[in-house]
């Protein structure tokens, strides 16, 4: 587990996801990963930690990993979120990017995220989009524990 995470962050900070654009934040959470689908994805759980990246340009993604070790991200710019209340966002999504054994493929897409306030105890995060290969579906509930961040 730590060693996957150590990589993906690594990944991350290498620009392998976006780069472009120099990571600014990596938002991580611990919790259960209900389900990850899509085409070429083993259905089903996922990873236990959740990562939201926030880039200089405005620029979000969600990372969920597969039990393969894939790593998805619902990616969205956002200054299009839409608040739904004091704890509760939509989060458009414009771009799906796959990364898996260093290489990454982006597919342009169609969809949304949905979170609850990961300070205000247990978050849900539910995303869906649709690209031209299917539909791509992920939900994550955190333990309630306090996110970790990393700010570069």
């Amino acid at each position: 587990m730590r060693n996957l995470f150590s990589l993906i962050v690594l990944s991350l900070a290498t620009g392998v996801a976006f780069p472009a654009a120099a990571q600014t934040k990596l938002l991580t959470l611990k919790g259960t990963c209900q389900h990850l689908s899509g085409p070429g994805l083993k259905s089903g759980p996922c990873h236990d930690t959740l990562m939201n990246t926030s880039y200089p340009d405005g620029r979000s993604g969600l990372y969920f990993v597969s039990r393969d070790k894939q790593i998805i991200t619902f990616s969205g710019m956002g200054k299009h979120q839409v608040k739904q209340g004091e704890d509760a966002v939509v989060q458009p999504v414009d771009l799906i990017v796959f990364g898996n054994k260093g290489n990454t493929r982006r597919l342009q897409a169609v969809g949304s995220c949905r979170f609850t306030n990961p300070y205000a105890g247990r978050a849900t995060v539910e995303c869906e989009a649709t690209a031209q290969t299917g539909q791509y579906r992920a939900s994550f509930i955190s333990d309630g524990s306090t996110p970790t961040v990393l700010d570069r």
